[in-house]
């Protein structure tokens, strides 16, 4: 039900609905954050009426307020990450050996990533060579490549350790022969 369109009380059953500004506050590991949505309020019984929409809204500002909190993508990065490759949410979930539903949840923040995906996606967004790789070591296979963001993980300590113990102040690029070591 869109927020026009309320006009009977889900609670009383009164027609009487007010459209009102109303704040809820997210608190999360000891941070809050304060957002004004549009809420239907009963003069009658005194209850909030949020429509699906608005609930759905919160849901995903909350995910991203967490997100943002534990140094997570918020779910418009993971977006703008698959956008970049042109990938459909099936043809990333397939790189990531994950189901499209659980893409589709990060992005629309009905989930919340985990550390290891969050790695993966910001290994992938960085590394566009590695996005190739994976998409021909899919077209090679017949199975999803589930052990992928293990790949990637690997190749990210394997990067972070070569580069600590060779560093020569410069700025070196990553190239696709570093990451076929690791696949």
């Amino acid at each position: 039900m869109s927020l026009e369109s309320y006009e009977i009380c889900p609670f009383c059953d009164s027609e009487n609905l007010e459209k009102q500004k109303s704040t809820f506050e997210f608190v999360y590991k000891e941070r809050k954050k304060k957002i004004e949505i549009d809420v239907f309020y009963c003069s009658v019984c005194g209850e909030e009426v949020l429509p699906l929409e608005v609930e759905r809204q919160l849901d995903k500002e909350y995910a991203d307020f967490r997100r943002e909190v534990d140094g997570l993508l918020l779910s418009t990065d993971i977006l703008r990450i698959r956008e970049k490759y042109h990938l459909t949410q099936e043809k990333l979930s397939q790189l990531m050996g994950l189901s499209p539903k659980t893409i589709a949840k990060y992005e629309n923040g009905f989930s919340i990533q985990s550390k290891c995906v969050d790695k993966f996606l910001r290994t992938i967004d960085s590394l566009p060579e590695a996005v190739a790789l994976l998409k021909d070591k899919l077209s090679t296979s017949n199975t999803q490549c589930k052990s992928n963001v293990l790949y990637l993980h690997e190749y990210t300590n394997y990067n972070l350790k070569y580069e600590k113990e060779n560093y020569d102040g410069s700025d070196k690029e990553v190239s696709t022969e570093d990451i076929e070591y690791i696949l």
